[in-house]
C-alpha cells in the first residue's frame, strides 16, 4: 500500500487528477490519502456507501459507485480522464480492468495494487494508448533474499524507493499527522482473542469491517515460552532419561530427526523456531511440552538434557557452544561450524563440558558402511576410495550457498563423505587438493568439485561433489579397494563385493543412511552414559579439511591439514 505510493507521487504532478482507488477497503483507503498527501486530487470508486462517505471525509475531491463513475470522472477532469487509475480491488472479476479504461485519459496510467482479474480488453486500452503495471507488494526488495533476509541494501542513488524507505516515508506521514488511520479502524480486540479477529476477516462472521487492530499489554514482559497445558511435564532431568530440546522445526528436523527420536523412546521437552508459531505446530504434533521462539528458553530447560539443533547452518557452532556452556548433551546436524574461529572456540567448550558433542555425520552409522568396514578389517595395507556424489544443483540465491547462513555445498554436504572416509581407514585426513569446474555465471563452481585426500595411514580417497548430472542417476556411489578386495556402494540401498574371483550381492528393503541408528545411539549417549560415537578429534579432523578443501580452490594449491 505505502510503497505503491511512495513509488508514483515523484511521478505526479501536484494538483493531477487521479482517478480511483477502485476500490476503497483498508488499501484503498490509506492510497487516498498518501495521493492527497502529495498533492493530488483524487476520485474514489466503491460500491459501498459507507466506504465512499468514509473517503471523502478523508480528503478525496470526489467518489461514487460504479455505474455512475464514467459519467462523473468525466464531469470531475474536465472532460480530459484521469491521469492514473490505481485499483486497489480484490476480486476475480476483469471489471475494474475494465472500468479502469473507460475512465482514463489518452496515454494514461493504470496500476493493478489488488488481486483483480487480469484479461485486459485489448480495444479500449489500444485506443487510448494506456500503461498498464502490475505493483509489486511494497517495493524494490521485495522477494529478493539479498535484501530481505541478508539486509544488502540497494544504492540510493539508482534505487530512490525500497521497501525499507516506503516504510520510512510512511512512518513519516504518520508522525506529522498527514495520514491518519484511527477512523479506518472498526475492530479492536487483545491479542488473546486474535482468533475472533482472523474469523472476522476470514467472512465467517459476516460482519463488515475495515482495519482490525490487534492490541498488546505493552507493560507486561515477553513471555517467550509457552507450556502445551495437556502435556504432563518434568522438571528436571534423571539419570536413564533423554530429555529432548529442539532448536529449529524445519524440513530436516520434521521429516527425519523427529520420527527417529520418537521411535527411540525420547521425551520432547521443548521446541523452539524463529518464529515460534512453526515451533508451537510442530511441538503440538509431536507432544513437546513448551514451544519457544529463542533457543535460550531450550538451552535453560532444567528438563532437557539432550539439545538437538537443527537450524541453519550459520547458526550450529554458537548454539552447540552454549549448550555444552550449561552442561547439555548436543547433537547438531551438519556442519559443525563454518569458520576456523567459531570451531576452535565450540571446540574449547566440548573438552570442558559435561555434556557430549555429536554431529550428524550419519553415512558412517549406515548397515552397508558398517558392513564395508567389517570387510576391510584387519587389514594391513592402506585403501583406496572413491564417493562419487550425483548432488544436483542448487540456485545461487538458496540460503546454503550464503557465506554466513549456509557456507556452501563443501562445508554443508562434501563433510559427510570425508567423516566416512575416516570411519572406513580409521586415520585422520592430512592433506587436500581440490578442483572446481569453470562454470561461469550460471553456475555455482564449488558444487561441482574433484577432492583428492591423503590419510595418515597411507591411504587416499577421492571425493567427486558432481552438480551437473541428471537425476535419474542414483545420487551416492562408493567404491573401496584395497588387499585385492573391492566393496560397492550404490545410494546405501544395495553393495557388492568383489572378492576371491566372485562378487556377492546384498540388498537392503530400503534405503539406509543411518540417520535411524545414528539417533538411537546419541540417545543411548545420554541415557546409559556411553561416550560420543564419533570422537571429538575426528569432528574437528572432518571440519578443518572442509575448510583446507576451499582454501585449495582458492590457491589452486594442496593442503595440509596443519595449514591455516
Amino acid at each position: 500500500m505505502h510503497d505503491l505510493a511512495v513509488e508514483l507521487h515523484p511521478a505526479v504532478a501536484p494538483h493531477q487528477p487521479i482517478g480511483p482507488p477502485v476500490g476503497l477497503g483498508l488499501v484503498g483507503q490509506l492510497t487516498v490519502q498518501l495521493l492527497k498527501a502529495n498533492g493530488c486530487r483524487v476520485f474514489g470508486i466503491d460500491t459501498d456507501e459507507t466506504r465512499i462517505q468514509l473517503v471523502l471525509a478523508s480528503g478525496a475531491d470526489g467518489a461514487c459507485v460504479p455505474d455512475d463513475a464514467k459519467e462523473q470522472v468525466q464531469a470531475w477532469s474536465r472532460g480530459r480522464g484521469a491521469d492514473a487509475c490505481i485499483i486497489a480491488a480484490a476480486t476475480t472479476s476483469d471489471e475494474p480492468v475494465r472500468l479502469a479504461g473507460e475512465i482514463s485519459r489518452l496515454k494514461g496510467r493504470v496500476v493493478a495494487v489488488g488481486m483483480v482479474g487480469m484479461n485486459v480488453p485489448r480495444n479500449i486500452y489500444y485506443q487510448r494508448e494506456l500503461t498498464l503495471k502490475v505493483s509489486l507488494s511494497y517495493g524494490p526488495g521485495r522477494h529478493d533474499p539479498e535484501y530481505e533476509e541478508r539486509g544488502h541494501d540497494y544504492p540510493v542513488a539508482y534505487v530512490r524507493w525500497t521497501e525499507g524507505r516506503n516504510i520510512e516515508a510512511f512512518l513519516d506521514l504518520l508522525a506529522l499527522g498527514r495520514i491518519n488511520v484511527k477512523p479506518l479502524i472498526t475492530h479492536r480486540f487483545p491479542i488473546e482473542n486474535a482468533a475472533r479477529a482472523y474469523q472476522l476477516i476470514s467472512g465467517s462472521t459476516q460482519e463488515k469491517y475495515l482495519a482490525v487492530l490487534l492490541t498488546y499489554d505493552t507493560e507486561s514482559e515477553v513471555n517467550r515460552l509457552i507450556e502445551n497445558q495437556p502435556v504432563v511435564r518434568k522438571t528436571s532431568a534423571p539419570a536413564g532419561r533423554v530429555g529432548i530440546g529442539l532448536i529449529g522445526a524445519g524440513g530436516y528436523a520434521q521429516k527425519i530427526l523427529l520420527p527417529n527420536l520418537k521411535a527411540a523412546g525420547v521425551e520432547f521437552c521443548s521446541i523452539a523456531s524463529a518464529s515460534g508459531v512453526s515451533a508451537r505446530d510442530v511441538g503440538t504434533k509431536y507432544g513437546f511440552a513448551r514451544f519457544a521462539s529463542d533457543a535460550a528458553s531450550v538451552i535453560n530447560d532444567t528438563a532437557v538434557n539432550l539439545i538437538v539443533i537443527a537450524t541453519r547452518h550459520g547458526s550450529h557452532a554458537e548454539l552447540a557452544k552454549l549448550a555444552l556452556e550449561c552442561g547439555k548433551h548436543v547433537f547438531v546436524e551438519k556442519p559443525l561450524a563454518l569458520h576456523e574461529a567459531e570451531l576452535d572456540s565450540l571446540l574449547e567448550a566440548a573438552t570442558r563440558s559435561e555434556g557430549q558433542l555429536m554431529v550428524g555425520f550419519n553415512r558412517r552409522f549406515s548397515p552397508l558402511a558398517i558392513k564395508a568396514k567389517e570387510v576391510f578389517q584387519g587389514r594391513q595395507s592402506p585403501l583406496s576410495i572413491v564417493c562419487r556424489v550425483n548432488a544436483g544443483r542448487i540456485s545461487r540465491d538458496h540460503w546454503t550457498q550464503d557465506p554466513a547462513q549456509g557456507g556452501g555445498r563443501i562445508i554443508g554436504e562434501v563433510c559427510h563423505f570425508i567423516d566416512l572416509m575416516q570411519f572406513f581407514t580409521g586415520a585422520a585426513p592430512t592433506s587436500v587438493y581440490a578442483e572446481s569446474i569453470a562454470g561461469g555465471d550460471a553456475v555455482v563452481s564449488e558444487d561441482s568439485v574433484i577432492i583428492t585426500l591423503r590419510f595418515a595411514d597411507g591411504s587416499n580417497g577421492v571425493i567427486a561433489y558432481l552438480a551437473e548430472g541428471d537425476a535419474s542417476l542414483p545420487k551416492e556411489h562408493i567404491e573401496i579397494f584395497g588387499e585385492g578386495k573391492t566393496f560397492v556402494i550404490e545410494d546405501f540401498r544395495s553393495a557388492k563385493l568383489y572378492a576371491g574371483g566372485r562378487e556377492k550381492k546384498e540388498t537392503l528393503n530400503q534405503q539406509d543412511k543411518g540417520q535411524r541408528e545414528e539417533t538411537r545411539i546419541a540417545c543411548a549417549v545420554v541415557s546409559e552414559g556411553r561416550p560420543a560415537p564419533i570422537p571429538l578429534e575426528e569432528l574437528e579432523a572432518t571440519t578443518r579439511a572442509t575448510f583446507r578443501i576451499r582454501d585449495s580452490l582458492r590457491t589452486g594449491r594442496m593442503k595440509v591439514m596443519s595449514d591455516e
